[in-house]
């Protein structure tokens, strides 16, 4: 194998070491709500695997049940100025509940705040029937608004955050590819 091959190879192996370390454990599950009309946005929350595989139930956010706020960035349809930015925060559950291998609600407490330079709160309830049935729901309160808005959710599993997908990873290493059969032909009189 000629030297200049075996420095791409090299860079090659280099560059894969790099990306995949930010590759997450697959020991969490990550999951975004949808809102009903009222918010807009991403929210992405870490729970741990372990908790998915338990019977279905309401269980305390602790242990591999534990919540964790990846990243957010909600804000009223109707106002955008009414927002709620933030990046991680551990354990900001109260209860999770699972139903059929998945989460389908949370309730967090107290609101996931990042103080006054990010707009406002934001908090997540469960739904129940306590004599009328009500579905999980969201709060966010804001500097722009009045009051409080809410609005009804409903989470997705979503892949982790900061994966490359195959496609990125292959458009690298071509990258590479085409960059060292570029530079093998300048270098071939």
């Amino acid at each position: 194998m000629s030297d200049r091959l075996a420095r791409v190879l090299l860079c090659a192996l280099m560059t894969v070491a790099t990306i995949l370390p930010i590759v997450p454990t697959a020991q969490a599950a990550f999951y975004s709500p949808k809102f009903d009309p009222e918010f807009d946005g991403i929210v992405t929350f870490q729970i741990g695997d372990a908790c998915l595989l338990q019977a279905d139930g309401t269980y305390s956010s602790t242990g591999a049940c534990t919540l964790n706020l990846i990243t957010a960035n909600v804000f009223s349809t109707a106002d955008p100025g009414t927002h709620y930015t933030s990046g991680f925060q551990g354990n900001v559950g109260i209860e999770v509940v699972i139903a059929g291998n998945a989460l389908v609600e949370i309730s967090t407490d107290p609101p996931l705040s990042c103080g006054e330079l990010c707009g406002g709160d934001l908090i997540f309830f469960t739904g129940g029937c306590d004599g009328d049935c009500f579905p999980p729901s969201a709060e966010l309160t804001g500097d722009t608004i009045n009051g409080t808005l809410s609005d009804g959710y409903t989470l997705v599993r979503v892949p982790p955050p900061g994966v490359p997908e195959p496609g990125t990873l292959a458009l690298l290493l071509g990258a590479i590819v085409a960059f060292a059969l570029s530079r093998r032909r300048k270098a071939i009189p």
